[in-house]
């Protein structure tokens, strides 16, 4: 995915940037995409993946968990 700079939005200081305008400059970070943290509510195995939940919180100690 190409990102995108502030600079080439050409944005006043009145406007804001879309859900989708974000995504491009940050990447968007959520599970499927290998973004860094899974997002709240998040399906979480502590034995099979390394990612932590974006809220800080890591998975329960239970096999399967969800971020909360």
């Amino acid at each position: 995915m190409k990102k995108i700079s502030l600079k080439d939005l050409d944005l006043n200081v009145n406007e804001f940037l879309s859900k989708e305008q974000l995504k491009n400059i940050l990447g968007g970070i959520d599970y499927s995409s290998g973004g860094s943290c899974l997002k709240k509510g998040a399906s979480c195995n502590h034995n099979a993946t390394s990612k932590k939940c974006c809220s800080g919180l890591v998975c329960e100690s239970s096999e399967y968990s969800v971020c909360v």
